[in-house]
């Protein structure tokens, strides 16, 4: 983080959007000594004191601003706490913070606020400018792992032990790092990066918006899938040091849409194996939050997160759901315009090794700018599995639920159930096994080929179930998207002679 420039321009406000308040006012207290500059700071809890010397003033949230008049030219004062404040509107505090504002433009002083979260009123937007305290890089995660072993008397790691240890604390704050490589020290004795790793998915899991999402998945848990899996597995050592020499452009990522049930989320779980790299899944509704500037600072928060741990594919499920078209976009005082609009800022500028997998079932809710070419590396329509993966489908979850495929059925009875479960997507015909298990497993015994057709008879698919809403996403589809897989003579126009 540097401001020094922007102190030295006579910016009058600058918020700190961080979490690690000892580390920013560390970075504020040494630019103040390299500018010769004064530097106060002021808590709820303590009033105002002196960063330098420890000198208390005993000095509320107004008086704290109305003293600002009585501070020597070239100093900074620094306020913890404020967007406590600020998220309640109060007039007087509003417009004793903008006099205070005026007053440090044309007298060389610097008013900095530091807080976890952007509480900024409209009335002071243009007067103050707002900076993300990035996430902590390689270097700084050294100096935290050297101060612990140091302070405890253990060997800091030396070439891959350390580099691996470190590249396990991307993306954690300085003071969650120093938690893990602590933990992992108690533990095992030394920083290892297992359990560095395993806490770290405990500390990411606490932010609700993203996850770091573990559950095992393969491209051979797909039936089908013939042209998108060629595609991803091109792709598979794309984030290496060979490629990044290559100049090889680095990879944008993929958005799936197609019908509900068709394994748009299970391709997204299995291009983390196929790929080698960890899988991080977005909460598209958890992003919007009721405070102003929250939403805002989520999407920004996924976004430091995700450069931090890259390599890592990001999974954004349902994108429909958080970033489709605004009926109203002044409903929200332009809140999903603003979150939008970071998102396609980063997805076009990034240069991170950040693969999105972004899945929607329904693409025409989706903002054009999203879905334009150049967005994504590839747009994929998956439409209803053909008969060739209806089949692929049906062996995977017999094999799935513990039983041989080759032994539960015979390939006349698999032939037969793909006939029968025309137009059921993947989910659906998951479904029918796992009843035909029940009934199995209520008469002692294995399930068999008249359980799936019994229960079939009162079955109704997706695909006659919504008609018409499959129907017109199939044509939409159409030259508009990639199919996931080669068509068969089931789907396949054929050119009739005369």
């Amino acid at each position: 983080m540097n401001i020094t420039n922007k102190l030295r321009a006579g910016y009058p406000g600058i918020y700190i959007v961080t979490h690690e308040e000892q580390r920013a006012e560390a970075a504020l207290r040494d630019t103040a000594k390299e500018l010769k500059w004064k530097i106060f700071g002021w808590t709820v809890s303590q009033g105002r004191f002196d960063i330098t010397t420890g000198e208390v003033f005993d000095e509320d949230q107004l008086a704290v601003l109305d003293g600002i008049e009585k501070l020597d030219e070239k100093t900074i004062l620094v306020l913890k706490d404020y967007h406590l404040i600020l998220n309640e509107p109060n007039a007087i505090i509003y417009r004793k913070l903008k006099d205070a504002l005026f007053h440090a433009k044309t007298s060389n002083k610097c008013i900095v606020i530091l807080a976890p979260v952007l509480v900024l009123p409209v009335d002071l937007q243009k007067l103050i400018s707002v900076i993300d305290l990035p996430l902590p890089d390689r270097d700084q995660l050294k100096d935290v792992l050297e101060g612990i072993c140091k302070g405890n008397e253990k060997k800091l790691p030396k070439g891959d032990a350390l580099l691996a240890a470190l590249d396990a604390a991307k993306g954690l704050t300085t003071s969650e790092a120093e938690d893990a490589f602590s933990l992992a020290i108690v533990e095992k004795g030394k920083p290892d990066p297992v359990i560095i790793a395993k806490e770290k998915c405990e500390i990411i899991r606490k932010n609700g918006i993203v996850t770091l999402d573990e559950t095992p998945a393969t491209l051979d848990d797909l039936g089908g899938w013939d042209i998108a899996k060629p595609w991803l597995l091109r792709r598979k050592n794309a984030f290496s040091e060979e490629a990044k020499n290559y100049k090889l452009p680095v990879p944008k990522g993929v958005l799936v849409f197609g019908i509900q049930g068709t394994g748009k989320d299970l391709f997204a779980m299995a291009c983390s194996a196929a790929l080698g790299i960890p899988r991080l899944k977005l909460d598209p509704g958890a992003i919007f939050a009721k405070h102003v500037g929250e939403s805002e600072q989520n999407i920004r928060r996924v976004i430091d997160v995700c450069e931090a741990v890259a390599p890592v594919v990001l999974h954004i499920s349902e994108m429909e759901k958080g970033f489709g078209r605004s009926n109203d976009s002044e409903s929200d005082g332009g809140t999903q315009s603003r979150v939008f609009g970071t998102l396609l800022d980063w997805t076009a500028k990034k240069t991170t090794p950040v693969f999105i997998v972004a899945t929607a079932n329904e693409v025409r809710k989706l903002d054009p700018a999203l879905v334009r070419k150049g967005r994504f590396d590839e747009i994929f329509f998956v439409d209803l599995p053909t008969p060739e993966e209806r089949y692929a489908i049906w062996k995977i979850q017999v094999a799935k639920y513990g039983r041989d495929p080759e032994v539960l059925f015979t390939t006349s009875e698999y032939t037969d159930l793909v006939k029968l479960s025309a137009g059921w997507t993947g989910a659906e015909i998951e479904y029918s096994f796992r009843d035909a298990l029940y009934t199995g497993f209520e008469h002692g015994r294995e399930p068999n080929m008249l359980d799936i057709v019994e229960q079939s008879d009162d079955f109704y698919p997706l695909s006659k179930l919504m008609a018409e809403d499959v129907k017109a996403l199939r044509e939409w589809g159409k030259g508009r998207a990639r199919p996931v897989s080669t068509l068969s003579a089931e789907t396949k126009a054929v050119r009739k002679l005369a």
